[in-house]
């Protein structure tokens, strides 16, 4: 079910950015940064491998890569 419902969600952000040129996908579109790739940056690294990782597997928090939220300031 957890599987089922991370694949919609996955299908969910792609089909909200499907058609975007590159230009789209990497242009700020708020005062602080923010672009779509940059949220699906931060979907993979801060939401699933944190989730996962640090929550569900009790991994310190260090297993995260550095700058996990470098995409918007």
């Amino acid at each position: 079910m957890l599987i089922r419902h991370l694949d919609a969600q996955r299908r969910h952000v792609r089909g909200t950015f499907a058609g975007l040129t590159e230009d789209q996908l990497h242009r700020p579109v708020l005062p602080s940064g923010w672009h779509c790739l940059g949220l699906v940056r931060h979907l993979a690294l801060a939401d699933e491998r944190y989730w996962f990782r640090c929550v569900v597997a009790g991994e310190p928090l260090d297993c995260l890569p550095e700058g996990r939220d470098g995409d918007w300031h």
